[in-house]
């Protein structure tokens, strides 16, 4: 049996020979609708994860900004306090010192050497340094009601 392709006359015979050959296009059209749609389930999925790792992302980006700037505020904080520590260490090597103590002992606790006479000198009338100036007395305070009648209308 030869066989030799000539153009189709009609659609008629162009079915007909299709059903020969057991080709059904209707079967292509349901293989070709499910493909898609898998295709887009797969894309779908695909955006959502990717949508999922880029929120985790953002968040690990934030909580870094975040870390990083209390670095800088501790390094700040922590050499604030290694000043004060120092000057604090300076101030105690100061204090423990001899005329440091001596210094103190005169002038804050009155103290004085063997030999020597605190002199505490007095103002001229002597009631300026034994009372210290009074406040002013207070009269009775308002009721309530004329807090509120003041605050209401102003009065």
């Amino acid at each position: 049996m030869e066989t030799r392709f000539r153009p189709f006359s009609d659609d008629a015979e162009l079915l007909a020979r299709d059903g020969e050959s057991g080709y059904d296009p209707s079967s292509m059209d349901e293989d070709s609708s499910t493909k898609p749609r898998w295709n887009r389930f797969a894309i779908l999925l695909l955006l959502a994860f990717g949508a999922l790792i880029l929120g985790d992302l953002s968040q690990r980006m934030a909580d870094a900004v975040r870390l990083e700037n209390d670095r800088v505020l501790l390094r700040t904080e922590v050499a604030s306090l290694q000043e004060e520590n120092r000057h604090l260490a300076s101030e105690m090597d100061r204090a423990q010192g001899d005329l440091f103590v001596e210094e103190w002992a005169r002038s804050e606790a009155k103290m004085v050497r063997p030999g020597e006479m605190l002199v505490v000198p007095v103002p001229a009338d002597g009631d300026a340094l034994a009372t210290a100036p009074s406040p002013a007395p207070v009269g009775p305070s308002p009721k309530n009601w004329e807090i509120w009648v003041a605050l209401l209308f102003g009065e």
